[in-house]
């Protein structure tokens, strides 16, 4: 069904003199009238080239109409380019929703925020559109290949395997949507492979934790690296995930024992601090007192761990992982090990059974005939 659309003046003139531009969009059925909200005097306008001539905001007006008639023209090749029926009234539909089926970062923003998202998972999510839209203003679903993926990859190469692998996974989700919807990709799906796990889980060994809290505790450590090492050793004491850490207060922390409900899980948690943790705060007058984005923490660990010659790359995670891995080293038990990590399953607990049992494999050299 061929589709057209013009620009034409409304006959009534209003109170100061002006009168609507309307969008006119019509098929071999239906003609539609859009309001496009602009108003000129009638000897203002041209109605063979279907724009705005001697008026104050001339160019200003003229590129709102052509701005309308670009985003009508990629809607219209869009539904060709994927051999879809294309009529007056959904053409209208595709160019006032929220949700144009032509651009991928609008496909995204509109159905992300429809989402129910806990607040970690949007804030996760908000950052790969942020990277997209970085990548790219605009990203027509047609233009959606692996090339294209390989180069956003090559664009934030500076990112670790597993961001990108995570920054993937949230994106095939949308692709996903798209595709239920009716969408045609240039890409399979089932071709387009997520790998997060298969990274090492990356922990810290006793010595090099006692490294970090002697540096923690030097009248002349560096001091851009007090606040982020604190929350890091804090996470390594506690096993908190950074979003739960930035909500706590200090009052909070320095209490007996105090109960908070996960940023990630909802779930409720206990938590208390032992000895050497409640000095590590206490030492700090500052900690808990003033807050830093995780980001900014880890940009400065990784300066920390080469003060403290850790060859490892340290983010707030690796505290976490740190924690879990001393307190099953520790003879520790994996159930109540769940309980104190917050997981919803036991599975998600057990890979640290398996890096402790790893390390046994290290005894073997003992064994010399």
């Amino acid at each position: 069904m061929t589709t057209r659309n013009r620009f034409s003046l409304r006959g009534y003139v209003d109170k100061t003199g002006a009168s609507l531009i309307y969008l006119d969009v019509s098929d071999q059925s239906d003609r539609i009238r859009l309001n496009t909200e602009v108003y000129i005097p009638k000897i203002c306008w041209d109605q063979k080239r279907q724009r705005i001539k001697n008026h104050a905001q001339t160019d200003q007006l003229n590129l709102v109409l052509e701005n309308i008639e670009a985003r009508i023209t990629t809607i219209k090749t869009l539904y060709m380019l994927q051999e879809r029926f294309l009529c007056a009234k959904t053409l209208i539909q595709e160019f006032q929703s929220a949700t144009p089926d032509f651009d991928f970062i609008s496909f995204f923003r509109h159905h992300m925020n429809l989402q129910d998202f806990k607040k970690q998972t949007l804030k996760n999510h908000k950052s790969v559109l942020k990277k997209l839209e970085t990548f790219s203003k605009e990203i027509p679903f047609h233009k959606l290949t692996i090339e294209f993926l390989q180069k956003y990859r090559k664009f934030y190469k500076h990112n670790a395997e597993i961001t990108y692998n995570s920054d993937l996974k949230c994106i095939k989700k949308y692709l996903n949507i798209a595709t239920k919807q009716g969408i045609k990709l240039n890409l399979r799906l089932d071709e387009l492979k997520v790998n997060v796990t298969s990274n090492k889980t990356v922990y810290l060994e006793p010595l090099e934790m006692r490294q970090l809290v002697k540096y923690y505790y030097n009248e002349f450590i560096n001091p851009s690296h007090i606040l982020p090492l604190g929350y890091f050793l804090f996470s390594c004491y506690t096993g908190l995930r950074i979003s739960d850490i930035q909500e706590r207060t200090r009052d909070e922390i320095l209490a007996e024992k105090f109960q908070f409900s996960s940023v990630k899980t909802e779930n409720p948690q206990f938590m208390k601090l032992n000895p050497e943790a409640r000095k590590m705060v206490e030492y700090r007058e500052e900690l808990f007192t003033r807050k830093l984005v995780d980001q900014k923490i880890n940009f400065h660990l990784k300066a920390i761990a080469t003060v403290c010659k850790i060859n490892k790359s340290i983010s707030m995670h690796v505290g976490r992982h740190t924690f879990a891995t001393t307190f099953m080293r520790n003879k520790g038990d994996i159930y109540r090990l769940k309980t104190l990590l917050g997981h919803a399953k036991i599975e998600h607990t057990q890979k640290y059974v398996h890096l402790v049992r790893d390390e046994h494999l290290d005894d073997l050299d003992i064994v010399t005939y």
